[in-house]
Parts: structure tokens; sequence; C-alpha cells
């Protein structure tokens, strides 16, 4: 019986590895090893993009890319349609190149034409081009996807972009950028007339040889949507977090940034972009002139909104929390603006320099939110110049303390003022204005500079109540 059995059971295992060894290999899946040298890695990784001739909608491809190096040369891969490329994780697969950049032909270490439709996944994307300009992941094409991919640029890469998008509406999902550059200008993400979808993007450009301008994402007309994004930026002559620019319209939330500069440092400047904000920790220091936020009109009118942000600015000559200048209308809500200086600087938590732009008809309301400035030989919570702009403020505290100093200033007159529900305070003034303004069941701790005020149910620093004139 045991000898029987015994060999019942052996028949059975051999069927099963004969029946194992008649399946076929894969139809569509190309598998890319890595057992050569670096360059004859990524000479087999070209070759197998090339011998691909009939995928289609109804025919996909895989390239499977093996842990290792494939060193492209000074050559790019070209996506094609309908082929992904998938590596075996950002740690462990590398595509590197030292592919220069130029106007007309746009390319990069991986090249992605209009119109394909492709993703790139699972691995590093790295550009070491010393002396031009040098792009990680250059795409045209709204059908693109890249999903777990890193870009790298080593140290001194001279003017470099680990996404350069153009005119195309990608869709871009836990990306990892890293950069440091010479030159002109870095921008982690280049977005131009372009609207891509980002999701869980972290930026680290970093410059230590005199770098210009560097920027973790920089739009450029379009309407990004981005959900997540921490974004470290150091090191230039000016730095930003976020830079938007031609009219785009982005919608960006859940922003964690961190700036640090040279000469002027901006955690977000959008010129002339209508902007949706929502869930912001801004933190900016160092440089001559430090921005939380900028919103610039230009020559058109624009409005933004910022929801939920938390802001810290300190280090600089002037040092600004929300900044808007020209035709910029904005709606402020839920803000936590916290500005510091040092002897001989100058802070406020939210200015109006319409004066600078020669504008007026400009709207700012700040709602539920706290606004403090000190430190500085001149502090202002909330500040404004130029003439013909209504500031609404409700539910807000903005205190301002040290030197001369301001809870509400006004520079020039014929604007006007709304407080409602709010406390200022200055030590100082707690408002300072040239125009006339209506504060109803406000505090105002400090004294009212001049007396133009209309006051209901209004009280001082010692909750005494005031008059009708907020005296």
């Amino acid at each position: 019986m045991f000898t029987r059995v015994s060999s019942i059971v052996v028949s059975m295992l051999l069927a099963a590895a004969a029946v194992g060894s008649a399946q076929p290999p894969f139809v569509r899946t190309v598998i890319v090893n890595s057992g050569g040298t670096p360059t004859a890695n990524g000479t087999a990784l070209l070759n197998a993009i090339t011998n691909i001739t009939t995928n289609s909608s109804n025919n996909t491809w895989l390239v499977k890319v093996e842990p290792g190096v494939f060193d492209l040369g000074s050559g790019t891969l070209t996506m094609k349609d309908y082929v992904d490329v998938e590596g075996s994780g950002r740690d462990v697969t590398f595509i590197t190149s030292t592919q220069p950049w130029n106007g007309s032909s746009n390319l990069g270490t991986i090249t992605v034409p209009s119109s394909v439709h492709a993703e790139l996944r699972d691995l590093t994307v790295q550009n070491t081009n010393p002396t031009t300009q040098a792009v990680g992941v250059n795409t045209g094409s709204s059908n693109f996807s890249a999903r777990a991919v890193n870009v790298l640029f080593p140290a001194a890469v001279s003017n470099s972009f680990a996404f350069f998008i153009l005119s195309s509406s990608p869709t871009l999902t836990q990306i990892g950028i890293q950069m440091s550059s010479c030159g002109t200008s870095s921008q982690g993400i280049y977005s131009a007339w372009s609207s891509p979808t980002i999701k869980d993007l972290t930026i680290t450009n970093q410059n230590t040889c005199g770098l210009n301008e560097a920027t973790g994402v920089l739009l450029i007309g379009g309407s990004a949507v981005i959900d997540g994004v921490t974004a470290t930026v150091s090191g230039a002559q000016s730095d930003y977090g976020i830079r938007i620019s031609n009219a785009a319209t982005p919608l960006i939330t859940n922003a964690r940034l961190n700036v640090t500069g040279v000469s002027a440092a901006w955690g977000i400047r959008s010129y002339t972009g209508n902007c949706t904000f929502e869930n912001l920790k801004i933190t900016v220091s160092g440089g001559g002139s430090n921005y939380g936020i900028v919103f610039a009109g230009g020559p058109s009118t624009n409005s933004s909104v910022v929801r939920r942000a938390a802001i810290s600015v300190s280090g600089a000559l002037s040092n600004d929390g929300v900044y808007l200048v020209d035709n910029a209308s904005a709606t402020l809500r839920d803000l936590d603006v916290r500005i510091s200086g040092a002897a001989g600087s100058q802070t406020a938590g939210v200015i109006g320099d319409y004066f600078n732009g020669g504008t007026s008809g400009n709207t700012v309301s700040i709602i539920d939110s706290t606004v403090q400035a000190s430190g500085g030989t001149t502090n202002v919570g909330i500040d404004a110049t130029g003439t013909g702009n209504t500031f609404t403020i409700v539910r807000t505290t903005a205190t301002a303390s040290t030197g001369t100093s301001y809870g509400l200033a006004e520079s020039n007159t014929g604007n006007t003022f709304t407080l409602d529900h709010s406390q200022l305070s200055g030590g100082t003034d707690s408002v300072h204005l040239n125009s006339t303004f209506g504060a109803g069941a406000s505090q105002l701790a400090g004294p009212v500079f001049p007396l133009t005020g209309t006051c209901a149910a209004c009280y001082n620093g010692s909750y005494n109540a005031l008059s009708a004139t907020c005296q």
C-alpha cells in the first residue's frame, strides 16, 4: 500500500512540473536585465523600447526594469504609446543620462511625446549634464502619468528642471525631487500652459553655488491641481516655494513650504493668478526681504482665496506675512500669521500695498484669523496703502508690539475699514488710520488715531466701553 501511494504522489508531482514547464513566457512584458555595465544596461533598455512595434490601445505593453543602473549616455528614453516602463523600486532602479535640454527638441532623460498613453513608475531618474540645461522628465502628453518616481540632480548641474510639463495635463503621484543647481535657475516642477494633477509631491531644492533663482513649483498659466506638496528651497539669491504667473488658476491644498533666502524669499508668489489655497504651513526665513504669500494683480484684476494657513516669517530687513499689490484682492480665512523681526527691520502680518501699484477698488477680507507682528523697529498687524480700497476684518485678532507698533494702520486715505467682533492692539496705536472706519463689538487695546472712528459696543484693553467715536 505504501509503495503504491508513493508512486501515485510522484506521478502527480511530475505531471504538475510538466504543466508548469509548458507555460508560455510573458506575451507583452519585456524584462530588461541589469547584468552588464551601466552603459550596456542602458543600451538594453533603449533596445527593449525600440523593439516593441505592435503597441496599441488593444495591445498594451510593459517594460519591466530590473534593479541596477541604466546609463543612457547623452541620449533620452522616449516613451511609446501604450508602453509602460516599470522599475523594481525607487531605491534600486536608476535611469540616468547627460541629455541636454534645448528649446527646439525639449529632451530630458525621459521624454514623453504628445498624445502618448503611458505610465512611468517605481524608479529613479537622473540627469547629470554639467554645462547646459538639464531635464529629468519632459512631457507634453496629457495621457502620461508618473507614479512612485524620484528625480535626482547631483550638485552643480546647470539650470535644471525635474519635471518639464508643456501644454498638457499629466498625472503625477508620489513624486520625490532632490536637486542642487548652478547657473541661472532651477525648478522642481515647471508647468507652462498646462493643468497637471499632482498628489504627494516632495521637493528639496538646495543650492550652494550662486544660483540666481530656485523654485519648488513653477506654474505658468493653466489650472493645476496639487494635493500634498512639501517643498524645501534654499541657497539661491531668490527662493520660491511655489511661483505662479500668467493668469494661472491653481487649486493647491495640503502644502508645507520651508524657504530660506539669501536676498529674497517667498513661500508663495502669485502674479496675475486667481488662486485657491487650503491647509498651508509656510515658514520663510533669512534673506533681505521675506514674504509668506504675495498676490500681485498686474494689469488685470484678480482675486484669490486662502483658507486654513499657518504662516511664519522672520530674519529679514522686511518681513511680510501676506502681501497684496497692484490689482490683487483676496479672502483670507482661518489664518495664523506670526511675523518677527529684529532691530532695524519692518514687519507686517497682512499688507495691502496698493500705493506701490497705484490701484484702487481692491477688496481684502480677513476672517477668523490671528495676526501677530513684533520685534522690528516698525511692526503692523494689518497695513494698508493706496486709496479707494476696502478692508473687512471679522472675528480676527491683530496684534503688534515692540518699536513703533500698530494693530491696524494706513499710510494714505480714502479707504474703507470695517471691524466686526475683532481685537486690535498695538504698543503705539491699536488703530492708526487717516480714513474713517466702523467697528462693532470689537476690542481696541491702545490709542485710536485720529478721532474718525464709529464704534458700537466696543471696548478698550481694560474692557471699558468706548464712546461712539471710539474713545
